[in-house]
């Protein structure tokens, strides 16, 4: 990366409201970093932010760019190939990586959602969220091809080395809602030594296994993560179906995107609540940890753009979130 890097400048711009920062990052030409940063998307589509929640950890709305995920793609493969010790043009890192590419192709447009807080259910968590569908027969293709890639080969033996057993089982048409097909996947994690610290780590954080929901309305392609993913799910289709494009009272996503200018057209934006992450943690360690009710309505804000061999990041810390975490 160091290599491929022209310049990196930072900027700090401190207020009464807010400390503002920046970050560019600047790549030497006709390098793979310089075609990752090509850019030229258009901005996500802000009606999108309907599908976003007040009160999230995390709420994000992002442009895809098949090209540029791609890239990402083959950078990620390239490091994982490395880390299981294994050469990127391995057989079975290639499938991989046509299996990455392919599922990076069949999406388009705007990518939204939250990552909430759940502190009643294992996970403790909840993740919604909302992506434009290309090709709905080379993303279930590869959805029915994942199963595999936990129980046999080189990644099931990487996360075994780990001590850790992972699976994953799809259900296609599990169930129907308002005329919409549903696929259920559940995904588990088990530790080999299940008496060990992380054993209990893994079972405070997951209990029996991550549930999800998966449908497709409107050439769009909904998910729910969740103990209970199923109203989640519902609540999806429903505002889908609907096509209303009027925004719901976002106040704190609207509050955190006034905070940096030009946000509402950025490639990607996202609100980080930290009081409500450490209030996710202090429930999946293995002796629950008592935290006082969180009382949070702002968020730190991060708005990034990707064009002509540049990344720009920018980040807003409020004043807010600073007194409320003290």
């Amino acid at each position: 990366l160091m290599k491929e890097t022209q310049s990196a400048s930072l900027t700090l711009a401190p207020s009464a409201a807010a400390l503002n920062l920046g970050l560019t990052v600047t790549a030497l030409p006709e390098t793979g970093m310089a075609k990752t940063f090509t850019g030229g998307v258009a901005s996500p589509d802000r009606s999108y932010t309907r599908y976003l929640k007040n009160g999230a950890i995390a709420s994000f709305i992002a442009s895809v760019d098949s090209a540029s995920w791609t890239r990402l793609n083959e950078m990620y493969m390239g490091m994982f190939a490395k880390m299981m010790g294994k050469s990127p043009t391995d057989p079975e890192m290639a499938n991989l990586q046509k299996l990455a590419t392919d599922a990076t192709n069949a999406i388009g447009g705007t990518f939204a959602g939250s990552f909430l807080v759940d502190t009643t259910s294992k996970p403790p968590f909840m993740m919604r969220y909302v992506v434009g569908l290309k090709d709905p027969q080379a993303f279930y293709r590869v959805l029915e091809e994942t199963p595999q890639l936990f129980s046999t080969g080189g990644l099931a033996d990487f996360y075994k080395d780990m001590g850790l057993k992972m699976s994953f089982e799809i259900q296609r048409k599990a169930e129907t809602y308002q005329g919409v097909a549903i696929d259920a996947i559940k995904m588990s994690f088990t530790a080999t030594d299940p008496n060990s610290q992380e054993g209990q780590m893994i079972a405070a954080m997951y209990g029996q296994g991550m549930n999800g929901r998966i449908a497709v309305v409107n050439n769009l392609l909904v998910y729910a993560f969740a103990g209970n993913p199923t109203p989640v799910i519902r609540e999806l289709i429903d505002q889908v179906k609907t096509g209303n494009t009027t925004t719901q009272a976002l106040a704190e996503v609207d509050a955190a995107a006034k905070l940096i200018p030009g946000a509402e057209k950025a490639d990607f934006f996202t609100t980080f609540n930290l009081l409500r992450a450490v209030q996710m943690v202090t429930t999946m360690v293995p002796v629950p940890m008592q935290m006082p009710p969180v009382q949070s309505q702002s968020n730190i804000a991060i708005a990034g753009n990707v064009d002509k061999g540049k990344l720009s990041i920018e980040v807003a810390v409020p004043q807010q979130h600073l007194m409320e975490i003290m």
